[in-house]
């Protein structure tokens, strides 16, 4: 088949013309200048095979869209891809504008052939004929942003997608009881609803005027995630390949929701769900889930918070290098579909990068010898540049995101050196909605971080980073988190951002608190004589917010936001004991019973329930959650704290049962004295 720009004043044309002639009772009159015009503007596109005229397609190029006025295709060559072929390559010629529009009648028979040309219907009107008859107004995106799109993109809520079966349900005026619950004004708290246009091809082919107005009506208050045809299509080709050769409609809901990045397909349909589960999750991170299924999800992830490190309990998970062997598969594996990163540049980019190991990193992250992250490191200009940032979809991938990132500010104070700047045009989603978690600040799809050593009022903060080589966007937006009405909120805010930084001068106040040897060592030190962060299990690594369980009782004031320095107590011959060894941001504080805190906090592990009730006194207990924890270069001793406190390392004024609020000018002290260059 050859597809070509007809000509003005050809054979071609006049076969097109005649073709037109033939079709004349769906397409409509047009003077023969008409297809002339076309022809002189290069809007008018025909299919040959060998000398025959096969097929045409006649478009306008109104505002920043293509329209198309006429779609034929010869009856003697329908079913072999001439309209597919002609539509496809009408499309990549004007791939730099927002998509393709077109009317067409509903009682025509090329109404139920949009869709798998990929278009979506975007509602209907009357007709100008006699006859008034209703004619849909199709659309095919390619998946250039506006307004919406931009707004929509600002939403950091996951989305769930309702297919069909559920969208007609839950607008109906009788819903089932589970369908029913999605009605909740709850629910818009945590996530965001939205349709593929496989629900708006099915409310066109309703028959029913009155119906299909009101389908309408409801699907226009719902987003409407439309990934353009190339994302989609395919994971249409990946799915059907695997061997699910089930309903058209059903494969394609499953790519559409894929494609637009929701976490939850939501569907009623059992045969559904069990045929594409294992595929929609693999290649997309997609739950296919009931409605029941994903309110009781939904709760459990809203009372937990989203994030949930326990998702990756009893794993391993191991960071290395990329070897010859692996680069084959890595496009493949982390290819970001989502945002219409082609696999073709990406694999010759990984390539690229990999061809110069002594200057560039390549690494995987492996849960359980399954690759789920991917990081491409370079030090370029006193800056750790992040060429690749992908982590897949799947359990934990929220929990995994935020290890990866916690891995590069790690990565770049390990170098001696200040800035982050992730420069992936294509990160991964999850690494993008947990940017702010880790201290990086959004730009477009990038995102920097600054990691500042030391002690100092936050003014000072803004004196370093106008000493180091950032970009002034990057510049005015790491000050702007500076500013803020509460100070000691500010300040606490900044440590976080540029940790590990400690502010002085804004009211943060410092509890020591007593934490014995074994959860010392569960928590934040597993490996107590030699503090390697990076010979942490995942069960440190991987958890970036812990929770530690006291007494109620002789809690010395404990309160949020403030810091913790981690005190290990235990007997004087025993290794690691006696010790301040770590610096936390302690985040919360909550009292309550043991049943309670550990359903609010069991997500972040370590604690079972009877642990907790061990703590308590009097029916209730303290949970202390706490984030930000660094290790201190050395352990600050009981007598450098007592002399710290005191002045005298023999002190006995200086004990260390409980937490003890301490002031800043000793916080300052002993974290100098944790220090090598310390005393």
């Amino acid at each position: 088949m050859h597809l070509e720009s007809v000509e003005a004043h050809t054979e071609h044309l006049n076969a097109v013309i005649g073709l037109a002639k033939l079709a004349r009772a769906t397409v409509g009159f047009l003077p023969d200048s008409a297809y002339r015009d076309r022809a002189d503007q290069g809007t008018l596109l025909a299919a040959r095979i060998e000398a025959q005229v096969t097929g045409y397609v006649l478009y306008d190029l109104p505002r920043d869209e293509v329209k198309i006025v006429q779609l034929v295709v010869d009856p003697a060559y329908r079913g072999r891809g001439v309209a597919r072929a002609l539509v496809d390559e009408m499309c990549a010629r004007h791939a730099g504008r927002r998509g393709v529009a077109l009317s067409c009648r509903n009682d025509f028979p090329a109404h139920s052939m949009w869709p798998s040309l990929g278009f979506v219907p975007r509602g209907e009107r009357i007709g100008r004929s006699l006859e008034g008859k209703p004619l849909t107004r199709w659309w095919r995106s390619f998946g250039k942003p506006d307004l919406l799109t931009l707004i929509e993109d600002a939403d950091t809520r996951p989305t769930a997608m309702l297919d069909s079966c559920v969208f007609f349900d839950v607008v109906g005026d009788a819903p089932p009881e589970d369908v029913l619950q999605l009605r909740a004004d709850w629910l818009g708290d945590h996530v965001r609803l939205a349709i593929s246009g496989e629900v708006l091809v099915e409310i066109s082919a309703d028959r029913d005027n009155a119906r299909r107005e009101r389908q309408y009506g409801a699907a226009q208050r719902l987003p409407l995630a439309d990934p353009p045809d190339s994302l989609w299509r395919p994971l249409v080709e990946e799915i059907s390949g695997e061997g699910n050769h089930g309903d058209a409609n059903d494969v394609r809901q499953v790519a559409r929701a894929m494609a637009a990045g929701a976490r939850w397909l939501i569907t009623s349909d059992n045969a559904l769900r069990s045929r594409y589960a294992q595929s929609a999750s693999r290649l997309g991170g997609l739950s296919l889930v009931s409605p029941s299924e994903f309110v009781r999800q939904l709760d459990e992830a809203a009372r937990r918070d989203w994030y949930n490190p326990v998702e990756l309990a009893h794993t391993s998970v191991t960071i290395r290098e990329a070897d010859g062997t692996d680069l084959s598969s890595l496009a493949r594996r982390f290819v970001n579909h989502q945002h219409g990163e082609a696999i073709g540049p990406f694999d010759r980019r990984i390539r690229d990068l990999a061809a110069d190991p002594h200057a560039v990193s390549l690494r995987i992250i492996e849960i359980d010898g399954d690759p789920r992250a991917l990081l491409c490191l370079r030090e370029r200009d006193h800056v750790v540049e992040v060429d690749i940032l992908r982590v897949t979809g799947g359990t934990g991938e929220g929990v995994l995101a935020r290890h990866v990132l916690s891995v590069l500010r790690s990565e770049t104070r390990r170098r001696g050196l200040r800035i982050t700047r992730i420069t992936d045009p294509f990160p991964a989603e999850w690494a993008r909605r947990h940017y702010g978690d880790e201290g990086f600040l959004p730009l477009g799809r990038g995102a920097v971080a600054v990691s500042l050593t030391g002690v100092g009022e936050l003014a000072s903060i803004a004196t370093m980073l106008d000493a180091i080589p950032l970009e002034d966007e990057e510049r005015a937006g790491l000050r702007a988190l500076l500013v803020g009405n509460d100070l000691a909120a500010s300040a606490a805010r900044a440590e976080t951002w540029f940790a590990p930084f400690r502010v002085t001068g804004a009211g943060i106040p410092t509890f020591v608190v007593p934490i014995k040897t074994t959860w010392a060592s569960e928590l934040f030190d597993s490996a107590l004589a030699s503090g390697q962060l990076f010979l942490r299990t995942w069960q440190l690594g991987l958890r970036r917010e812990l929770v530690y369980y006291r007494s109620p009782l002789n809690s010395g004031g404990l309160r949020a936001p403030a810091r913790i320095l981690w005190y290990v107590s235990g007997r004087p011959n025993e290794p690691g004991a006696r010790a301040i060894r770590a610096v936390s941001s302690l985040t919360e504080v909550l009292v309550a019973q043991p049943t309670h805190l550990w359903h609010r906090f069991q997500r972040l592990g370590v604690y079972r329930e009877q642990d907790i009730s061990k703590s308590a006194k009097h029916g209730e207990a303290m949970a202390l959650k706490f984030a930000n924890t660094e290790l201190l270069e050395r352990p600050v001793s009981l007598d450098d704290y007592r002399e710290a406190m005191t002045g005298d390392p023999k002190s006995k004024s200086a004990p260390l049962p409980s937490p003890q609020l301490i002031s800043e000018r000793v916080f300052v002290e002993l974290l100098g004295r944790g220090t090598h260059n310390g005393r």
